[in-house]
């Protein structure tokens, strides 16, 4: 099945999953979304570490490591990145992300080997995994995830207690979680996983997203 080229509302493209019948991305600003949820309200969190581990749930276009290969010249970034529906490399070079430049790059995002550490950029090393984030085995010391899978009622085993439990042990002490989702069921699970969590501003057209802390003792 294939999926749709979407332009949405601030120019920067998305994509509609033929496989689940939803966007990949909000169609009010796929960039804006990004840069919102998981630059400002996590990455930008972390702007005094000079060494960064990141985990995404959920690499789909390649928008979040993107956006975080171009923000973190100054930092060194190992990011592993969790997607079992891979998008193609030919899908990937329509999308118009790198419209001022670094189209190399971003194709090397997908096109690089799956299951082992591939150096994209002198400062950004990624790792991505064609396994289910629920069953593999999570690495320890990671600083951030972005979990941007798709919506509770359509992946509804990447939103509960089991997952964010694996996701709390797998971070440092005052590591972050960022998700677009802010229902309450989510909110709850986050917390009883050990976060501590807050209701922040969304993106554009969207009212709240979470931000969930792993507490420092």
């Amino acid at each position: 099945m294939e999926n749709k080229l979407i332009l949405t509302q601030d120019g920067s493209h998305t994509l509609l999953s033929e496989k689940f019948g939803v966007h990949y991305h909000s169609i009010f600003g796929a960039v804006n979304e990004s840069e919102h949820v998981f630059m400002k309200e996590g990455l930008f969190q972390l702007r005094d570490k000079t060494i960064i581990s990141i985990l995404e749930t959920g690499f789909g276009t390649g928008l979040n490591a993107w956006l975080t290969l171009q923000k973190t010249a100054n930092q060194v970034v190992s990011y592993t990145a969790f997607e079992t529906n891979p998008i193609g490399a030919g899908l990937a070079a329509k999308l118009n992300y790198t419209e001022t430049g670094g189209a190399d790059n971003f194709l090397k995002l997908h096109t690089c080997e799956w299951n082992e550490p591939v150096k994209i950029a002198p400062h950004f090393t990624l790792l991505k995994l064609n396994h289910p984030v629920q069953e593999y085995p999570l690495p320890r010391g990671i600083d951030l995830i972005y979990h941007d899978a798709f919506a509770p009622d359509i992946q509804p085993e990447l939103w509960d207690i089991t997952l964010f439990k694996k996701y709390f042990d797998c971070l440092n002490e005052g590591g972050i979680l960022v998700t677009y989702c802010a229902k309450g069921n989510v909110k709850r699970a986050l917390r009883e996983a050990g976060f501590n969590v807050e209701r922040l501003q969304g993106p554009p057209r969207k009212r709240h997203m979470l931000r969930a802390t792993k507490p420092i003792t």
